[in-house]
């Protein structure tokens, strides 16, 4: 009986601020809940490198891995992509938003352009945040970062349509309305 309890039982695994939960019996299985991302900043990894749970003796443990295709699910990659480039590794979040799988994913293109538009390529940014609206208009993040992008390229009056475009879709009182209208604000002309 406790054989098979513990056949059925998850294993939680802790390393660092990473925890996950794995079959019993230590199989090779994708890990069942949702792994909370480090930055492989965070982990001191090299800009080549990045952070993921590798199988060493057994147990998976966090540790800095070479960066390159397959290395890691897309919503990884985009969680760590989006840590870096708010750490202020824009270059580094890019090398892993590269090798997401879908480049058409409204996320994975969001990102690219705020990591681009912070590296100072604010055009490259319009560009992607043009895309991430393309497939999903409703997508209040790309608008609020377009919106800065407006203003950072003196086009306040087309900030203001992005922040008015926000307001329909969600109320005056959330995040991305509240940022962009700050931004505003503070930058505009």
């Amino acid at each position: 009986m406790v054989k098979q309890i513990l056949m059925a039982a998850a294993i939680t695994l802790v390393s660092g601020s990473i925890c996950f939960a794995m079959p019993a019996g230590g199989s090779d299985a994708t890990p069942k809940a949702k792994p909370k991302v480090t930055s492989p900043k965070t982990l001191k990894c090299k800009r080549t490198e990045t952070a993921a749970r590798v199988k060493r003796n057994g147990k998976y443990s966090l540790a800095c891995v070479k960066l390159k295709a397959d290395v890691l699910p897309d919503v990884e990659l985009y969680q760590q992509a989006r840590q870096l480039a708010d750490q202020g590794e824009y270059e580094w979040a890019l090398d892993h938003l590269n090798l997401a799988r879908n480049q058409q994913d409204k996320e994975v293109l969001t990102y690219t352009g705020y990591a681009n538009r912070k590296a100072g390529r604010v055009e490259t940014g319009i560009a992607y945040y043009h895309q991430a609206l393309a497939i999903d208009p409703d997508y209040v993040e790309a608008r609020e970062y377009l919106g800065e992008a407006y203003v950072l390229t003196g086009f306040t009056s087309k900030a203001q349509e992005q922040l008015a475009e926000i307001a329909k879709r969600c109320p005056t009182t959330c995040e991305a309305y509240e940022t962009l209208q700050g931004f505003i604000a503070r930058n505009g002309n």
